[in-house]
């Protein structure tokens, strides 16, 4: 029997990097996520960004820097202890964007380019992997205020993993061009950041390795 992931897969036809527009339905974004003011736009967005994701099933959200850096700083604690000004905050959260992914939906695809990186806000994504009978393995669950795709993002290779929303979900997405930008503009900022960013992929690495040894065990 095919699995749900498996048939993702499948259905995925060669060398395409992206998915099909979603239909519209009921999603009550502004009560998951606290933005009174965010809403649903079909506005194309800017060439860059709409590159960049490789993903038209990811519905973009219109939402003021304001709340965009107020759900930066509720859905990231830790940016609290890296002394950021609430100018700070708004600047960090200009960069972003925010987007909507219906639950069932495929975020991005192994082995395809780690040109962005997401911060979830809410809802629950799962990291998949197919393993060597093509079973599709769950990795990780990641929730609320963890990142998502930081790894390849970072490191200039492709995903080694599949992401797929498991609820309705919102992202707060930084794209490479956005991030350069805010390298060059901002680079104090950068630099408050950075070692927070270090600490998640150490953490992230630990985890790996304890459920590496785990399996063996196994």
């Amino acid at each position: 029997m095919t699995s749900p992931f498996a048939a993702l897969h499948e259905a995925r036809s060669p060398g395409a990097s992206e998915l099909s527009i979603l239909p519209t339905g009921p999603f009550e974004l502004g009560l998951r996520t606290g933005c009174r003011t965010c809403r649903l736009t079909w506005r194309a967005m800017h060439a860059i960004s709409r590159t960049q994701l490789g993903n038209r099933s990811l519905q973009h959200v219109e939402c003021p820097v304001q709340e965009r850096a107020a759900l930066l700083s509720r859905s990231y604690p830790s940016l609290r202890s890296h002394d950021l000004s609430r100018s700070d905050l708004e600047a960090l959260a200009s960069y972003t964007e925010l987007f909507r992914v219906a639950a069932g939906t495929m975020i991005f695809h192994e082995a395809t380019p780690g040109s962005w990186m997401a911060l979830v806000v809410s809802g629950e994504v799962e990291i998949r992997k197919l393993d060597a009978a093509q079973s599709d393995r769950v990795l990780a669950t990641i929730g609320p205020g963890n990142l998502l795709g930081e790894m390849a993002f970072l490191d200039g290779q492709t995903r080694s993993a599949t992401a797929i929303a498991s609820k309705d979900t919102a992202l707060l997405v930084v794209t490479r061009s956005a991030y350069d930008e805010v390298v060059r503009v901002h680079p104090a900022l950068v630099g408050k950041l950075l070692p927070g960013l270090i600490r998640v992929l150490i953490l992230r690495l630990r985890r790996a390795n304890v459920k590496l040894v785990d399996r063996q065990e196994d």
